[in-house]
């Protein structure tokens, strides 16, 4: 219960002001998430990162994003799979992507997956922990930032979540 409200509250919190905006290192965010994901799901996580990426966002705007792909991929994946992550920057845009091996997203479901309590199987729901707000959180952060996600097949089996983020001039 307290997870939820925490969800619920970090989504009323979401401000598209963008009036406190720095430039941050999203490698290091992305390496803190890492430590804490690893500390509790037991797939390894393999990652093609830069050594440094400044980027202007509030840094619990990128903690959100990174902190909901990963643990979805964590939740949803074979505890003997891999989890691979990148990031990069190109064509005036920053691009992070989150792939798993887990069961995957019906295409007929990828639209659904963003709104608030959502669950794409139900049969598994009950035994995998959440709330249905995680990617609910993420589009609207990326949305915050006039990004996009995109969502893929991963071969042979899994999603590959892909965040755009453009680089304002």
């Amino acid at each position: 219960m307290q997870a939820l409200v925490n969800e619920l509250l970090t989504l009323g919190r979401i401000d598209y002001s963008n009036s406190k905006i720095t430039k941050i290192d999203l490698v290091k965010i992305i390496s803190d998430v890492i430590t804490e994901v690893s500390s509790v799901y037991p797939q390894k996580i393999c990652t093609h990162l830069p050594e440094k990426l400044d980027f202007p966002i509030q840094t619990t705007d990128f903690r959100n994003i990174v902190h909901n792909l990963m643990g979805n991929a964590a939740k949803y994946s074979p505890a003997n799979s891999e989890i691979n992550i990148s990031l990069l920057q190109k064509d005036m845009q920053v691009i992070f992507k989150v792939a798993d091996h887990g069961m995957g997203i019906a295409p007929e479901n990828r639209k659904k997956i963003f709104d608030r309590f959502y669950r794409e199987d139900n049969s598994h729901s009950s035994k995998i922990a959440g709330s249905g707000l995680g990617l609910a959180i993420v589009k609207s952060e990326i949305n915050k930032y006039h990004g996009k996600i995109t969502i893929e097949n991963n071969s042979p089996q899994g999603t590959i979540f892909t965040v755009y983020l453009p680089i304002e001039k």
